[in-house]
């Protein structure tokens, strides 16, 4: 599978279930891709669900990032 059909399934998945994710801040949520190290970082409010990034989870990113 690539990367992009992994993400599609993981943003399919999202909107699907978009309380599944695990939450790490107030409103944020992430997705674990399984075949890629790799997760999507996303905001649930009453009407909107707003994807932030998609982070490799093997890089420390910076602050602010």
């Amino acid at each position: 599978m690539s990367f992009r059909v992994a993400v599609e399934r993981g943003l399919e998945q999202i909107i699907a279930f978009p309380l599944s994710g695990i939450e790490f801040e107030s409103n944020y949520r992430r997705h674990a891709l399984r075949q890629f190290p790799y997760h999507i970082l996303y905001r649930v409010d009453a009407e909107t669900l707003t994807v932030v990034s998609v982070v490799n989870q093997r890089r420390r990113p910076r602050r602010g990032q």
